[in-house]
């Protein structure tokens, strides 16, 4: 190996360790939590709603998130899920509010409110889980929240 060849490799793999430095080894993973429910339109097949998370970031970095993935069930159902590809910055030890849509099966309406009619569920529980995928960094932080929500008509 040429003495200008191993210098090129020494620098680059200085850039390399450099580069993962930049990197948080550790990412504690944000609370997010569904601020509002609310309806957007109702067809003979589905309904669709938008969802209004709220994510706390507990790190002392900024997370510029480039996709969130959701699942979310109410009072122990199934409701809808979702991908959002609107890239958004949560900053450090901050919070930011972020809108996604989902569609939901006209039949799964009909029970969640058969439900809710009939007394065995007087309030709307959640259970939200799901990943955020960090930006340039292909980075994928799972969360999971459970809590109450009011449906917003």
């Amino acid at each position: 190996m040429s003495h200008s060849r191993w210098r090129m490799g020494l620098v680059a793999a200085a850039l390399l360790l450099a580069g993962c430095a930049a990197i948080p080894t550790r990412v504690d993973p944000p609370r997010i939590s569904l601020v509002n429910l609310q309806m957007l339109s109702v067809s003979s097949r589905e309904q669709r709603y938008r969802l209004t998370l709220r994510i706390q970031n507990p790190n002392a970095f900024n997370l510029p998130v480039s996709r969130l993935e959701y699942d979310l069930a109410l009072n122990g159902r199934d409701f809808t899920r979702g991908v959002s590809g609107e890239p958004f910055t949560v900053p450090a030890f901050g919070e930011q509010l972020a809108a996604v849509e989902g569609a939901v099966d006209f039949a799964q309406v009909v029970e969640q409110l058969r439900d809710w009619r009939s007394g065995r569920s007087q309030a709307l529980r959640y259970r939200l889980r799901g990943r955020l995928v960090v930006l340039k960094r292909f980075v994928r932080i799972p969360f999971e929240r459970e809590g109450e929500v009011k449906l917003t008509w």
